[in-house]
């Protein structure tokens, strides 16, 4: 199955999407409200940084099936560090990535849409990676048939999960993994 990945470049992108988000929030397993498309707003107003340290880039996707459905989104942003000046540093992760609260994170897909979906974004991000210097695939659950989905992905994105040197990515305390 051949899908299309297309990046929402605003946040009112959710509410665009947010009845078909609403029905694949259905499908999800487990159900929490941390993936419905409310709570992916609410994050993005409340918890988005815009500080001389750090400024988060909205970098959201949606993944969908060749019939138009939507099967997938992928709430991501890319907080740019500013260490210096002219130091920076770029990660992109999934909404959620607050420590201060509990929450799951990662794509928002029925359990069996998940290994096509990830496989389809990976492939979206060959392209992209000089966006960011780092991008985590935290939140990604194994797939229906109990397979990790992140060694997958990894391995799968060797070129797009890290190229940074690990001088900046140790400087940063921050660790990347190339399985």
């Amino acid at each position: 199955m051949h899908l299309t990945v297309t990046r929402l470049t605003d946040p009112t992108a959710i509410q665009e999407i947010a009845a078909e988000w609403e029905q694949l929030d259905a499908l999800s397993v487990p159900r929490t409200p941390f993936s419905s498309p409310a709570w992916n707003a609410l994050w993005w107003k409340h918890y988005r940084r815009q500080d001389s340290f750090a400024v988060d880039e909205f970098f959201m996707h949606a993944i969908r099936a060749p019939d138009g459905r939507l099967i997938a989104v992928a709430p991501l942003f890319i907080r740019e560090y500013r260490l210096l000046r002219f130091v920076r540093f770029r990660f992109a992760q999934f909404f959620g990535a607050d420590s201060s609260i509990t929450e799951l994170r990662g794509l928002v897909c029925a359990p069996d849409d998940q290994p096509a979906a990830v496989a389809a974004l990976a492939a979206f991000f060959q392209g992209q990676y000089r966006f960011w210097d780092l991008l985590r695939w935290d939140g990604l659950r194994a797939s229906p048939n109990g397979e990790r989905v992140h060694g997958r992905v990894r391995r799968a994105t060797r070129e797009v999960s890290c190229r940074t040197t690990s001088f900046h990515v140790h400087q940063l305390g921050m660790k990347c993994s190339l399985d």
